[in-house]
């Protein structure tokens, strides 16, 4: 499976703020919508905490960046935060870590 990014150009996004994300299919016809909503800045530096952590305690086990990179895909999926865990496969699939 190949995975495509998107970059966005608009606007920041507001902290608290709902919005709609719209994927279309090349015919430009809506295929899917999906709701959102940015994380409050209190919440995002909970979790920027943890997985640093996080990495300290696998650095610590001697883990590779390989091993990093999953540890946080399995943290943020126990978050359920799955475009970040999404975000974090893709970076294995890639290599970049």
């Amino acid at each position: 499976m190949t995975f495509q990014g998107v970059q966005y150009t608009g606007n920041p996004l507001e902290v608290g703020k709902k919005y709609d994300w719209e994927i279309f299919n090349q015919l430009s016809k809506l295929t899917e919508r999906h709701s959102f909503q940015v994380m409050e800045l209190k919440e995002r530096d909970r979790i920027s905490q943890d997985l640093q952590r996080l990495e300290v305690e696998l650095r610590l086990e001697k883990a590779t960046d390989e091993e990093i990179a999953i540890g946080r895909a399995n943290y943020f999926t126990q978050q359920n935060l799955w475009s970040d865990a999404l975000q974090e496969i893709l970076i294995l699939e890639t290599g970049n870590y």
